[in-house]
């Protein structure tokens, strides 16, 4: 395709709103400007309004005409000089630039795809007034056809994703077309591109889908193994969760560029600890590609296009699942270990800087099988723990992070902060499943104090096991003297006596730390569970 000669020429497009039905080229010279006149009209009476991008670069010259396929068989007649095989790699080529102009007041001028940061959210539709009813339901059977399919082969390229939103962040999502709420999630997904980061075109890998771990509708992120050694996490708005549990319509863009920004922030924090990279899968980078979609409509009837999808790589984990582990079929010692190696891993994660908030059995892969063996002395079982799905993961050193999580207390500026306070009543998911049971039977508040109350890597801790409803409190440093109390009873006799017995048992607390340099999740454990 020439484009740097020749005509103008219009790809008018959309069987319906926003379903990207491509269409001939209609060239179009100073003896067209008429045609392009009555299809305007036509789109006006049918509430529709036209948007022309010239887009410059990659696609010279071009003006892309949006109506629906009704309007352009009523005046695409006055078109002549149809051109249909040059339509589908114009379009490809218009996608590949991964920048389309967000309003209308920006589609006079598409500038060429640049490797700058975006600042807004590009769309590539027009402005839609009304919808009809048939176009305002979730429609499953218009759902794309799930695209990662076991064997297919994709090039993508490093891309630097846009800074974390929502949730703890005091910045969220850009604005979206205000009437996205009434359009079908296929609509809406095709209609809008993700936030635009920034592409390396100059660093690009081929990848193949070696196994699906778990793909699909309602299911959020995409999960495949790349190339059998790595997973990748697509985030993938079609197949996001159209409604939430109050049955209130989700915007699945915002969700999946929210997963991305934040997972993406939290493996970058990672990287900054070796601890922290020591409980998580290697991390190799954030990417992005341009996938194929397919749309079966009707028998006769099917929609294809292409939009940006943002993933991230990570290493596959060689374990299982401890939400596909029976707690009750282990030994109550293993059981203790392995919970207690969790705690751990995300008490590391913690201090780095990431606060995981969804620390639970499907968001940790075991390595290792010797805990299965009865024979093997719980002291030499060779275990490890990894903790995995950050999508909605804080890093708290980040500018942005507006939460209250801080790692280090000023007044312990060398201890970690206590598990005991920080999972005081939270570990109902845990507990339920076993976990938490050891040989006197005990619940999970006793559980947790059993295990870290002389640990003394952690900031002490004054709790009454015989008042099980009072929540344990930090000890003060002029406590530490064991002179007076300034805990206004919360037990200042067990916080002495949790002091005094961190000093007698330093050489089992250096033990128990050792076991703490082994420590990620089924958001994403369907991620790591694999075969």
């Amino acid at each position: 395709m020439a484009g740097n000669t020749g005509p103008k020429t219009a790809l008018a497009a959309f069987s319906s709103p926003l379903s990207l039905q491509i269409f001939p080229l209609i060239p179009i010279d100073s003896e067209h400007h008429n045609t392009i006149a009555q299809m305007t009209a036509q789109m006006k009476e049918s509430h529709m309004r036209a948007l022309t991008y010239l887009a410059q670069g990659h696609v010279p010259h071009l003006s892309i005409i949006v109506l629906p396929t009704a309007q352009l068989l009523s005046v695409g007649t006055d078109a002549t000089n149809y051109d249909s095989q040059q339509t589908l790699l114009l379009m490809d080529q218009i996608q590949q630039s991964d920048h389309l102009p967000s309003s209308s007041a920006q589609a006079q001028h598409c500038a060429s795809p640049s490797l700058a940061s975006g600042s807004s959210r590009p769309t590539v539709t027009a402005d839609i007034e009304t919808f009809d009813t048939e176009h305002n339901a979730w429609d499953p059977a218009e759902k794309p056809k799930p695209p990662y399919k076991e064997g297919c082969t994709f090039t993508a390229f490093r891309h630097k994703p846009p800074g974390p939103f929502g949730l703890e962040y005091d910045t969220g999502p850009l604005p979206s077309d205000k009437k996205w709420k009434r359009m079908s999630q296929r609509d809406y997904c095709l209609s809008q591109q993700p936030l635009a980061g920034r592409t390396d075109l100059t660093s690009c890998r081929s990848m193949t889908i070696t196994s699906i771990i778990r793909t699909g509708e309602h299911q959020g992120a995409q999960i495949a193994v790349i190339n059998n050694d790595m997973v990748a996490k697509i985030y993938y708005p079609p197949y996001y969760p159209p409604e939430d549990i109050h049955a209130t319509k989700n915007d699945v863009i915002a969700d999946a560029d929210g997963d991305y920004s934040r997972e993406a922030a939290a493996f970058a924090q990672i990287q900054l600890s070796s601890e922290a990279k020591a409980v998580t899968p290697s991390f190799h980078g954030t990417w992005t590609t341009t996938i194929a979609t397919h749309v079966e409509r009707s028998r006769d009837n099917a929609l294809d296009s292409s939009r940006p999808v943002r993933f991230i790589l990570m290493e596959r984990c060689q374990g299982i699942c401890l939400e596909d582990i029976t707690a009750w079929e282990l030994r109550e010692e293993v059981r203790s270990m392995i919970l207690k190696k969790t705690i751990i891993a995300e008490t590391l994660l913690y201090d780095a800087g990431i606060h995981h908030r969804d620390l639970c059995p499907r968001n940790v892969m075991v390595e290792g099988l010797e805990y299965k063996e009865s024979q093997v002395e719980v002291g030499d079982i060779d275990l490890r723990i990894k903790l995995i799905d950050f999508n909605i993961a804080n890093v708290t050193t980040h500018p942005t992070y507006c939460g209250w999580n801080k790692p280090r207390e000023p007044e312990y500026p060398l201890k970690l902060p206590s598990p005991i306070t920080r999972y005081f009543g939270l570990m109902a998911e845990f507990s339920t499943r076993g976990w938490c049971v050891d040989g006197q039977n005990l619940e999970a508040a006793n559980w947790l104090w059993e295990h870290f109350r002389d640990d003394d890597r952690y900031i002490p801790v004054s709790w009454d096991p015989n008042d099980p409803w009072e929540w344990p409190v930090r000890i003060e440093l002029s406590e530490n003297l064991c002179g007076r109390d300034s805990t206004k009873d919360k037990g200042p006799k067990e916080g002495c006596r949790a002091q005094q017995s961190s000093s007698l048992r330093g050489s089992e607390s250096s033990e128990d730390r050792d076991e703490g340099d082994n420590n990620h999740s089924k958001t994403d454990s369907d991620v790591q569970n694999q075969t």
